[in-house]
């Protein structure tokens, strides 16, 4: 469940970032126009950018929260084998030495 999950975020950022990419790249197209409609146009291209900026971050967020989630893992399997040693006690044992 999890890899899926992960999958999918993943999958969605992609759509978002193609989305904004797409929107800016489109508002280049129109940005010869004259008057208004050219800062409209300026700020639909900016509009884009952002939202492919929050589809990056999107992806980077994903792919950290795998990674912590692994880190987890693997730390949480060394605690259970870490629960067999039983750790001596040499103090009485280096009085005796000397």
């Amino acid at each position: 469940m999890d890899k899926q999950e992960g999958g999918s975020v993943r999958r969605l950022s992609k759509i978002i970032m193609a989305t904004g990419g797409t929107i800016s790249m489109l508002a280049m197209c129109c940005l010869d126009s004259d008057g208004l409609y050219m800062y409209y146009a300026g700020a639909v291209c900016i509009l884009g950018g952002f939202i492919a900026g929050a589809g990056y971050g999107l992806r980077v967020l994903s792919e950290r929260r795998r990674e912590m989630q692994i880190e987890m893992f693997y730390f949480h399997q060394a605690d259970k084998l870490d629960g067999d040693i039983e750790l001596i006690d040499c103090s009485d044992s280096m009085k005796e030495a000397r």
